[in-house]
């Protein structure tokens, strides 16, 4: 007999929608200064709240770095299954040694809060801790208008060849590692430890989150005209509708948006299941334990299917 199909997915009750959006241009600092990241932060929010979620924002002095960690954890504390979740950010990104071993680059990437000078930087490892509470069934989503790498040589990434200048009227969110933020990192690392997992999330295929970023590794995210480019073309894409739509096409649609001479390329960080699952939309049952187990799954129901072809193949008359 014909195996019976496979039942479609179902989907939980729909839960809360809840978003975080975070944007800081009053760094201390003369030169660390922006000027379109608080516009971010309320663009998204605008476009979340067409969306239907409810929205929370820090902005420039409320965007300490303990602030930041308090506000994840309760958004996440307060979630459950069948919750949308989103939290953007839009701010200074930096790299810094890593200090307890656990990156294969010996690098760890950082947000900067406004209170970043004094070592109080929210590395990679600190996210990895607080997105290990998300609970079973909760779609996480982060759109990171920022950047967690780069050098003054890669600030021309997109200009013509030979360039050295960043575009007019640009600026990159990328905060350079001095010799005393390093010190001051480290000082304030001191009897710190992750209760993250060693050795990180052990790959895309382990991810439990989403995440949108601005630009690839060896680019810069950069603001002009008050705003980020890539928080201007991804909300220009959600205020066209999120029906239909899934991660993959999402991303093709920012990408559409900045056209063939783009400055930078956002990309997509995510378990290979999740990739064309709906943006935005609650999880369905299992789906969340599919993307942890990443390719397994499939590759499991892909041998199944053989070796039943091949037992059919065993009873057909020769």
């Amino acid at each position: 007999p014909a195996p019976a199909p496979a039942p479609a997915p179902s989907r939980p009750a729909a839960g809360r929608r809840s978003a975080l959006c975070i944007g800081i241009d009053a760094y201390p600092a003369a030169q660390h200064r922006l000027s379109g990241c608080v516009n971010d932060a309320r663009a998204w929010s605008d476009a979340l709240a067409r969306l239907g979620f409810e929205v929370r924002s820090l902005l420039d002095g409320q965007a300490t770095r303990a602030a930041l960690d308090a506000q994840l954890r309760e958004l996440i504390a307060a979630s459950r299954a069948g919750d949308v979740l989103v939290v953007q950010y839009s701010g200074h990104g930096t790299r810094v040694p890593d200090l307890d071993g656990d990156e294969t680059d010996g690098r760890d990437e950082a947000l900067c809060p406004v209170d970043f000078a004094s070592g109080a930087l929210f590395i990679d490892d600190d996210i990895a801790e607080v997105l290990a509470l998300v609970p079973e069934g909760v779609n996480l989503t982060l759109f990171m208008d920022c950047c967690h790498s780069g050098t003054n040589t890669r600030f021309a990434v997109g200009l013509a060849p030979g360039a050295t200048a960043l575009p007019p009227d640009s600026k990159p969110r990328f905060v350079e590692p001095t010799p005393q933020l390093l010190a001051a990192h480290a000082q304030f690392r001191q009897g710190r430890r992750s209760a993250a997992p060693p050795g990180g999330t052990g790959g895309p295929q382990h991810m439990r989150h989403v995440k949108f970023s601005a630009c690839l590794d060896e680019e810069v995210a950069l603001e002009s005209g008050g705003q980020g480019e890539f928080t201007r073309r991804a909300t220009r894409v959600l205020a066209r509708g999120i029906d239909g739509l899934n991660h993959q096409r999402f991303l093709e649609a920012v990408l559409a948006e900045f056209g063939p001479a783009a400055r930078q390329q956002p990309m997509l960080d995510c378990a290979p299941a999740a990739r064309f699952a709906p943006l935005l939309q609650p999880l369905a049952r299992g789906a969340q334990a599919a993307t942890v187990d990443g390719g397994a799954g499939l590759q499991q129901a892909v041998a199944a299917l053989a070796q039943s072809v091949q037992a059919l193949q065993g009873l057909l008359p020769r």
